[in-house]
């Protein structure tokens, strides 16, 4: 039904499968299923494209931007109806729902082709200069999110933010400087996915105070939940 309301856009769910992957492509009057072959590198091709992005290197940038759009994206948007092409007046919405390793993956950073060999990354191809993109983390709750209505001067918080942040006895400077201290950075708590160690996101408390001051300027309630109240059961209680 919420569908219907947007016509333009499209939903894309993965499944990594061990040697295939998955992809749903699910919009109005559009249901599809894919299946591409998993490179054996996957997993390598995104650590490396992630890394290739952290430290600017435009060659291994490109490479594994168009190498990863070639194999996660393009089977899947060349065969979309016409009306959710780019070439339609509205630009489409694509719901990305990952799996596994492609939770690391920007999809709007994805190069839609191989540029020139003119490292100038305002003019780059990206993914997101063709579509609006956004992520969830399952259908279920994307429908359940859609069905729910829009309570918008009901709710008493336009916005509540989670981030459990560090394993550190102090909350966060405001002050980008204090990042420059190695024992602050040493003391980030990390995570453990499938044996490999991902570190959080460092700015994350930072951010959300701005957006709730951003929030307060314009008259609309925000509420934060930080360090040890980043928990599963806050989430549950307060999230709309």
């Amino acid at each position: 039904q919420h569908l219907q309301k947007c016509p333009h856009k499209i939903v894309i769910e993965y499944l990594v499968g061990k040697e295939l992957i998955y992809v749903f492509s699910i919009g109005v009057n559009h249901y599809q299923l894919h299946t591409l072959p998993k490179p054996v590198d996957l997993d390598d091709q995104i650590a490396e494209f992630s890394e290739a992005l952290n430290a600017l290197n435009y060659e291994e940038y490109v490479t594994f931007g168009y190498q990863l759009y070639q194999t996660l994206l393009q089977p899947i948007l060349q065969n979309l109806p016409q009306s959710n092409n780019p070439s339609a007046a509205i630009v489409p919405q694509l719901v990305i729902i990952p799996d596994q390793t492609l939770y690391y993956l920007p999809f709007e950073a994805l190069l839609t082709y191989l540029p020139d060999n003119n490292p100038n990354y305002n003019e780059l191809p990206y993914l997101l200069f063709d579509y609006h993109i956004s992520y969830h983390y399952s259908v279920t709750l994307l429908a359940e999110s859609m069905l729910k209505p829009l309570r918008n001067e009901q709710q008493s918080n336009n916005f509540i933010g989670f981030a459990p942040i560090y394993a550190y006895d102090r909350p966060l400077s405001r002050s980008a400087s204090e990042f420059n201290d190695t024992n602050t950075l040493s003391a980030v708590r990390t995570a453990q996915v499938n044996g490999n160690q991902y570190r959080e996101l460092m700015y994350s408390e930072m951010e959300l105070k701005n957006i709730e001051q951003l929030f307060a300027q314009h008259n609309r309630n925000s509420r934060l939940f930080l360090h040890a109240n980043a928990s599963t059961d806050n989430f549950v209680q307060h999230a709309p």
